[in-house]
């Protein structure tokens, strides 16, 4: 299966799926059988970016009962379920996991993972799931298959080499032709770009059938036309997913007090000073936000559209394509 198929499925599950519903944390981290390194729990990091051979990580992970009522039906047994926590080295090509019974609700379950230094390299992320142990008979809105995925946590990054970019802040731009996604709703595959934003780095997906808009996009030149053409095509989709990136992160700091990827704290450290210039203190901008968010979703919207508006220049952009086609 694709990435992006993986993606826009978990995205558009046809079933109960609580993103954010599990609680893991990695405890410590035993280094060649002595050294302790301490995790940094609310970055969601380990540093281990120096010299060692084997690690064994210590997690716990809880399954809260408020969870598991909202993705299986009442009177699911626990042997039902189970915990997998994935640990992916995309630059090692290493996909690791491990499986834990489901023993209790609302209490911590204990797990261990060994890991050798030599088959990690780049970004590395621990992941934990909610999955069906075995398959259960249909009931609707709720995964039935065995190894159905009801839950995640908000994952963990271990740091093992020096000077990679920190995750989450860049926007992961890709092509592809819509007409053969088939997870893609029909209506949607004329479309010229869907966003991914359940995932550690944002997928924007540009359709590759649309030739001359990706023509434009993948233009290099500074003067005439199609440069011109090329800063307002970008304000068009970059307003939108901008407005998309920025709701998603708004919405889980305000049902929840906190955000589920690092990439939302990014966005909102860049935009909420677009949308609050008046507010001198981060920390003062989130809490007007999280309190505009819940009592004037409209004024909120209409801030966040005015500062993306500045942000992107966009009166400059349509008055230079207006020049250029007058001829100016």
């Amino acid at each position: 299966m694709s990435r992006t198929a993986a993606a826009r499925r978990e995205r558009f599950l046809p079933y109960r799926y609580a993103r954010g519903g599990l609680d893991a944390d990695v405890r410590a981290v035993t280094l060649d059988g002595e050294t302790v390194v301490t995790p940094e729990p609310d970055a969601r990091v380990v540093a281990l970016d120096f010299a060692w051979t084997r690690a064994e990580l210590a997690l716990t992970v809880r399954v809260p009962s408020e969870t598991v009522a909202r993705v299986a039906p009442e009177g699911t047994r626990l042997d039902a379920l189970a915990i997998v926590i994935v640990l992916r080295s995309p630059a090692t090509l290493l996909r690791r996991a491990v499986r834990l019974p489901v023993r209790a609700l609302d209490a911590p379950l204990e797990a261990s993972l060994a890991l050798d230094r030599d088959e990690l390299a780049g970004a590395v992320e621990l992941r934990a799931l909610l999955v069906r142990a075995r398959a259960a008979r249909g009931a609707g809105g709720y995964a039935t298959l065995r190894g159905a995925r009801l839950a995640d946590a908000r994952s963990w990054e271990l740091r093992v080499d020096r000077g990679r970019e920190p995750r989450g802040e860049h926007l992961d731009v890709r092509y592809r032709r819509f007409s053969e996604d088939e997870v893609l709703p029909p209506r949607d595959r004329q479309n010229v770009y869907v966003l991914d934003a359940d995932e550690e780095t944002p997928i924007l997906w540009l359709n590759a059938e649309h030739e001359r808009v990706t023509a434009i996009l993948d233009s290099r030149g500074t003067v005439g036309r199609q440069a011109r053409l090329r800063e307002v095509f970008f304000d068009l989709i970059a307003h939108s997913v901008w407005t998309q990136l920025f709701l998603r992160a708004a919405t889980d700091l305000a049902r929840a007090d906190d955000t589920l990827y690092p990439w939302q704290d990014a966005v909102l450290d860049l935009l909420l000073r677009d949308v609050f210039p008046e507010v001198r203190r981060a920390a003062d901008r989130r809490e007007r936000l999280v309190e505009l968010h819940r009592e004037d979703l409209p004024a909120l919207l209409a801030r966040l559209d005015a500062g993306l508006q500045r942000r992107h220049d966009l009166g400059a952009h349509l008055t230079r394509l207006a020049d250029e086609e007058h001829g100016k």
